[in-house]
């Protein structure tokens, strides 16, 4: 049976392809259920998550279960979607052909190939010839100011992409943040796998500026949405410190262990490294690290640290998350030395969405922290509490105020603690374009009744590279602060 230029007839031929035609449904809300597949196991059939196949032109047999489609190919179940102009497929297999170009969609991929082979039962298949687009979502803590948060987009290439729920991994690959044809830097690899919205591991990587390759490692790891230092050498100024130049490095040792090196080198204040070694796991990690560290101008020596911690993680199915870690390290910030014992637990709560729009969220976190020092055999007890209300006005309008609280501060350091115990904040960010971003903040000391800081900050970017800067200005006596950065989007 063949039915020519009528979309809605070509759904009707898949619907009896399937074997299901709901008299109740219009034919254009198609439904064929087939199972999903999780962590390799076989889950129960999702009613509400059909396959849908939308087409000019459709043949199917009852006999074989063989069916064909042409013509503004649209395949659709769930969140995931397939675009061509002509596929072949086996009901009985539930696995899709298509020999020419073809397209799929993902929440947070986007993978156009020569070639592709898919089941859309356990949602595994193939493409051929790949280039991908994977999308990284650095979301800023509660509290901090606007423009510091950044949607990053990744540009894969691979001889071929071998796709399963969760998990993609593209052969003979590129990998870069630079969305030019021929890209101003990049990293290539034997084998890159990418779990979206986790991690990024590739195998024999090389790292290029332009012809040039600048780093090599048979192993390198990548938390996607982190802050995870530049492979790639880039520059900045910071305030009294002068201009830096930066990269940071790694070495596999084993599965999940790794050496790295942030190396930093300032015109005023020299060459500032840190180093160690990380077991990390999915669900827990214990980190060395030694060198020099910086926290708004103020400079401490970990010599060595230790650290465990447990990385954010949801309770049941609960919207809370939380995370924990421990340190205990010998500390030095001037002239003053500890072993500085640390221990911190805190609780944050999914966006609270205030109207249907979800363009007005609440934001909250509350914690527990515990310190010791040897320098003065001290000890205290931190309650803190954070909260943060985010209104998108527009697509280019963005405001927020918030309320953060920390109860006691340490006498001994300054590095690493609030520079306000109880505070109001707020501020604005306005995107002119895609490729500029201006914001500001202004901090509000609650205990001093007077504003602690302003911040006047922008953001470019320029394809390849990003530019941030910003100006900040105290109120305390302390002198302003200029800070410039030019990253590569990697």
């Amino acid at each position: 049976m063949r039915k020519n230029n009528k979309r809605v007839l070509g759904v009707l031929a898949l619907l009896l392809a399937f074997g299901q035609l709901p008299s109740v449904q219009p034919i254009t809300a198609l439904a064929a259920t087939a199972p999903s597949v999780q962590n390799g196991k076989s889950a129960a059939p999702e009613p509400s998550a059909p396959t849908v196949i939308e087409a000019d032109q459709v043949y199917f047999s009852d006999m074989s279960g063989d069916m064909s489609a042409r013509g503004n190919v649209k395949i659709t179940q769930n969140q995931d979607t397939i675009l061509t102009e002509y596929m072949r497929g086996n009901q009985k297999q539930t696995t899709i052909w298509v020999d020419g170009s073809a397209t799929l969609i993902q929440p947070d991929t986007k993978i156009t190939g020569n070639g592709l082979t898919y089941n859309y039962n356990a949602k595994t298949g193939v493409i051929n010839q790949a280039k991908g687009v994977v999308t990284e979502f650095d979301i800023p803590p509660v509290g901090t100011r606007p423009g510091s948060g950044n949607v990053k987009r990744k540009f894969l290439t691979g001889k071929n992409v071998e796709l399963a729920p969760g998990y993609l991994v593209a052969s003979e690959a590129t990998y870069t943040g630079c969305e030019l044809e021929t890209p101003d830097y990049h990293m290539s690899a034997d084998k890159v796998e990418i779990w979206p919205g986790d991690k990024m591991v590739a195998h024999n990587a090389k790292f290029w500026i332009g012809n040039t390759v600048v780093y090599a490692t048979s192993r390198y790891e990548s938390k996607l949405g982190e802050k995870n230092g530049s492979p790639f050498p880039h520059i900045g100024y910071d305030g009294d410190d002068g201009v830096y130049i930066r990269q940071s490095l790694q070495y596999p040792i084993a599965n999940n262990l790794k050496a790295y090196a942030n190396l930093t080198y300032y015109s005023e204040a020299g060459f500032k490294p840190n180093y160690g070694v990380k077991w990390d796991k999915s669900d827990y990690y214990f980190e060395i690290t030694a060198g020099d560290f910086n926290d708004d101008d103020v400079w401490i020596e970990k010599k060595p640290e230790f650290r465990f911690g447990l990385p954010t993680r949801r309770i049941g199915t609960t919207p809370f998350s939380y995370y924990f870690t421990a340190v205990y390290g010998k500390w030095t910030e001037n002239n003053r030395t500890s072993w500085h014992q640390e221990y911190d637990l805190y609780f944050s709560h999914d966006p609270i969405p205030l109207d249907k729009a979800k363009s007005l969220n609440l934001y909250l976190g509350t914690g527990i922290e515990h310190i010791r020092e040897s320098y003065d055999d001290s000890s205290f007890t931190s309650l803190k509490f954070n909260s943060s209300l985010g209104k998108a006005w527009n697509p280019k309008l963005y405001t927020y105020i918030g309320y953060n609280y920390t109860q006691n501060q340490s006498a001994v350091f300054t590095y690493d603690q609030a520079d306000v115990a109880t505070e109001l904040v707020a501020g604005v960010s306005y995107t002119l374009d895609k490729n500029h971003t201006v914001y500001y903040s202004h901090s509000y000391d609650l205990d001093a009744q007077k504003t602690y800081s302003q911040t006047y900050g922008w953001n470019q970017n320029f394809h390849c590279w990003g530019l941030n800067a910003y100006h900040t200005t105290y109120t305390d006596g302390q002198d302003s602060k200029t800070s410039v950065r030019l990253v590569t989007n990697f």
